[in-house]
C-alpha cells in the first residue's frame, strides 16, 4: 500500500546489517591456526551512557536551549509517558500514528500492538567532544529476544516517526566499522563487541548500540549541544534495503527536525 507515496532510502544501515562479523574467535581461511582480530570500531564514534530514567531526561532537558527543549518537550507532551519504572515510553497514539506512517514497512496482518516501545532516554556527550560528534549509545534490551525469537537482525529495523507522515529509519549493521550516524548493532548481553548475526534466542540477553549524530536528523533535539534524546521502538516490517541511512516519505527536510519516537521493525 504506497499510501503515502513512500521514497525508500536506505545504505542498510546495515543492512547494513549484512557484512561480516566481528567474533574474535573467526579463524583465518589462509591460516586456520591464526584467529582474525574483530573488525574495528569506526573510530568517530564517541561511546556515551544512555540514562533513562524521566528524572535523568528532565535533568539533562534543562541544560539546552530553549528552541531545543520546546522540541522535546512537545514529543514528550504529546508522544510520550511515564510508565509505572519511572522512565518515558511512547504512548498510544504515538504507537499508532507510527504505525499508519510505517504501514508500507509491516508485514500482513501487523497493527500498533506489534511495535515494541522502549524507554526515552538522553546522553551526554563527553566535555570536549567535538561539535557534531556522532554517539555510540549502547543499552539493554530485556525482551528482544522473546519478541524477536528466530529473527536475525538483518531482519530487524528501528523505525522513527516524525510526524503521523513522515519516518526515518536506523539500519542495521553487523560490521562495527560501519557503526555510524542512524545505524544499529545488535549484540550479546552487555558484550559490547560480540555483535549478533545469527537468528535471536529467547531467553538470551541483548542490548543494542545505536550511534546517532548530535543535532543531526536522528537527534531529537536538534541541535548540535552534547546532549541526545531520542524515544525508541520495535516492530516486524518488510523493506527493501537500498543505498541511504534512513527512509523518508517525501515531505520537507524541515519535517525532519521535529521530534519523533522510534520502533524496531523485522522483516516477515
Amino acid at each position: 500500500m504506497k499510501k503515502f507515496g513512500l521514497v525508500f532510502c536506505f545504505i542498510l544501515v546495515a543492512s547494513l546489517f549484512a557484512a561480516g562479523a566481528v567474533f574474535a574467535d573467526t579463524v583465518d581461511p589462509h591460516d586456520p591456526h591464526a584467529p582474525v582480530k574483530p573488525d574495528p570500531v569506526n573510530p568517530n564514534l564517541v561511546t556515551v551512557e544512555a540514562q533513562n530514567t524521566a528524572a535523568a531526561v528532565t535533568t539533562q532537558l534543562a541544560t539546552v536551549s530553549t528552541t531545543a527543549q520546546a522540541k522535546v518537550n512537545e514529543a514528550l507532551t504529546s508522544m510520550a509517558a511515564v510508565g509505572s519504572d519511572g522512565k518515558y515510553y511512547p504512548n498510544a497514539a504515538a504507537k499508532q500514528a507510527a504505525f499508519e506512517a510505517a504501514v508500507d514497512f509491516l508485514p500482513d496482518g501487523a497493527t500498533s500492538a506489534d511495535l515494541l516501545a522502549l524507554p526515552v532516554f538522553v546522553a551526554a556527550l563527553p566535555d570536549g567532544s567535538p561539535a557534531g560528534s556522532t554517539a555510540d549509545i549502547m543499552f539493554p534490551v530485556a525482551n528482544l529476544g522473546t519478541e524477536y525469537a528466530g529473527k536475525k537482525p538483518s531482519e530487524i529495523r528501528i523505525i522513527k516517526i516524525i510526524s503521523s507522515d513522515d519516518v526515518v529509519v536506523f539500519q542495521p549493521v553487523t560490521n562495527l566499522a560501519l557503526l555510524d550516524d542512524g545505524r544499529f548493532a545488535v549484540v550479546t548481553g552487555t558484550a559490547a563487541a560480540d555483535v549478533v548475526t545469527g537468528a535471536l534466542v529467547a531467553g538470551t540477553e541483548y542490548s543494542v548500540r545505536l550511534a546517532i549524530k548530535d543535532g543531526g536528523r536522528f537527534d531529537l533535539d536538534g541541535e548540535a549541544n552534547s546532549v541526545i534524546f531520542d524515544p525508541a521502538m520495535m516492530s516486524p516490517a518488510t523493506y527493501h534495503d537500498d543505498s541511504s541511512s534512513g527512509c523518508s516519505l517525501g515531505f520537507a527536510p524541515a519535517a525532519l527536525l521535529l521530534a519523533a519516537p522510534l520502533f524496531f521493525l523485522k522483516r516477515k
